[in-house]
């Protein structure tokens, strides 16, 4: 069995891995490259991606390398790579990071005479979890989804992901913090970070996720050096079903 959207006028479906994370040469030993390994399945009926993969652990006594050519000789499967995992982007705890200049660098003032973003459009954070009961958030979030725990409704208290969601859609004219470049925004949060790294079998599973949830707009702040065939193909399904 197979296991298994920058702008707000107009919508775009908009993938952020901005800046790849680029580990240094005293952390790269003690970063692991990936989690076992991603089974891609031959298509039989144009199935989603999250459909057509599974995730197998590498075997005591065995390496990455030869249980994907192992896989890759069955018939029924189409390729196999290494599960990549991604972290998350650095949020400096510099006081003066709280002073917003990207608001100034991206024109947002002359933006928000026209919209501070519609409540019909909702931006997926693909990280590790929103703190739904922050005050410049509460009452924005909608269809939040545990890919670790694979519940609905529930995710953790993410410092990151909150971070980001306040970037993003912080509200606006409440006298509490600062502001989102689009602050009218509904926010879907969805964890996909089991400790430090998030696998790419989980994102894949989110991207499929938010689309599913018809989300207009998909943020993913975290990154990896490594290309992944099925996460592309993840991808591209989202862009030609965006919203």
């Amino acid at each position: 069995m197979h296991k298994l959207i920058q702008a707000i006028l107009p919508v775009l479906l908009l993938f952020m891995i901005l800046p790849i994370y680029q580990p240094d040469a005293a952390s790269a030993e003690e970063t692991p490259q990936s989690d076992g390994v991603i089974v891609k399945y031959k298509e039989t009926d144009d199935e989603p991606i999250n459909e057509l993969i599974e995730k197998v652990e590498v075997p005591k006594g065995e390496t990455t390398d030869n249980l994907i050519e192992e896989l890759e000789e069955q018939k029924n499967v189409e390729y196999a790579e290494p599960n990549y995992l991604f972290k998350k982007m650095e949020s400096p705890n510099d006081p003066a990071y709280i002073d917003q200049w990207h608001h100034k660098k991206l024109g947002t003032g002359a933006a928000w005479t026209k919209s501070m973003g519609s409540k019909e459009l909702i931006v997926a954070i693909i990280d590790d979890g929103v703190d739904r009961n922050h005050e410049d958030l509460k009452g924005r979030i909608v269809n939040a989804y545990d890919t670790i725990r694979n519940r609905k409704h529930i995710v953790p208290k993410g410092t990151h992901g909150t971070h980001i969601a306040g970037i993003i859609a912080g509200s606006a004219n409440n006298g509490i913090g600062g502001t989102g470049v689009a602050p009218n925004v509904k926010l879907m949060p969805i964890n996909v970070f089991d400790g430090k790294y998030a696998d790419t079998a989980d994102i894949i599973d989110a991207i499929h996720y938010a689309v599913q949830q018809k989300a207009n707009i998909i943020n993913m702040s975290l990154g990896d050096t490594s290309y992944s065939e099925s996460l592309n193909k993840a991808v591209q399904e989202a862009y030609k079903k965006a919203y």
